[in-house]
């Protein structure tokens, strides 16, 4: 409820002031209190500097009590603690951080978020790219000098030692277990070319499989020869002929027409099925 000003004795409901309601003594206290008005004693002056300040203070009070009349009610309607909640729908215990609907919203389209693409996910099942314990390389190195015009055999357990007979000792792989020839690496420190140009180089695997005195199978590979102390790569990797088994004798030979004797630095590259053993 607003108080009311000093001069505003009319409007005022509660009985203590209704003595103050009668005329004569109503017009003494406006007179007294008339800011307007001639002074009649010493003291009215201060009384009404006096009646001033209070009426101040009086309209600051109302305008304070009318902004805090919504808190109020809002206060006085608060019956009980409803409690904690239990449920992500309600607060929880503790300092619960809250988000808006919008971002509920991106949360639930996956707005901003980096997931991985249909085809990152199918080479995920399956294994694309990954390198799988199943399979082992063997590398052999099979350094030779020697006239590969005609097929040689190099030397798969000694270098120096390249032949031209399936049964050199010295030339054959017993293979230890299921697997396959990936590659053939050729380099030389003399050039490999035939007037100028590159000359086809021929790499074979010969197999002589188990209990057989003769080549059952054979995988070839071919490649242009290069300049000296380039590489020169046989890819046998997708070729027929170039998988065996446990036990198959193996040579590797190499062919070309450069009828001299060169250095030839050579790594055979074997892939070995580890779940054969």
């Amino acid at each position: 409820m607003a108080i009311r000003k000093f001069t505003d004795i009319t409007n005022e409901t509660s009985t203590k002031y209704d003595r103050y309601k009668n005329t004569q003594i109503k017009a003494t206290i406006e007179n007294v209190f008339d800011t307007g008005s001639a002074s009649n004693s010493p003291n009215d002056a201060a009384i009404q500097f006096l009646k001033e300040k209070i009426d101040d203070i009086i309209e600051e009070t109302n305008v304070q009590t009318v902004a805090s009349s919504s808190l109020e009610t809002k206060i006085k309607s608060i019956t009980s603690f409803p409690g904690f909640g239990t449920s992500n729908s309600t607060a929880l215990r503790g300092d619960t951080t809250t988000i808006s609907t919008s971002q509920t919203n991106a949360i639930t389209a996956n707005t901003a978020k980096t997931g991985i693409t249909s085809g990152q996910a199918s080479a995920i099942t399956a294994n694309t790219a990954k390198r799988d314990g199943r399979y082992s390389y063997h590398f052999i190195v099979a350094n030779f000098n020697g006239n590969i015009n005609t097929q040689q055999y190099v030397p798969l357990s000694d270098g120096e030692t390249e032949g031209t007979s399936i049964t050199g000792r010295r030339d054959n792989f017993v293979a230890p277990c299921t697997g396959t020839i990936e590659k053939v690496i050729v380099r030389s420190n003399a050039s490999l070319y035939n007037r100028g140009k590159g000359v086809t180089l021929t790499g074979k695997l010969h197999n002589i499989t188990d209990r057989n005195s003769t080549v059952r199978a054979t995988g070839t590979a071919t490649t242009t020869t290069t300049a000296d102390n380039f590489k020169n790569v046989l890819d046998f990797s997708s070729v027929s002929g170039n998988s065996f088994v446990e036990g198959d004798r193996l040579l590797v030979s190499l062919q070309a027409p450069l009828d001299a004797s060169k250095n030839y630095y050579v790594t055979v590259v074997f892939k070995l099925d580890l779940n054969s053993f």
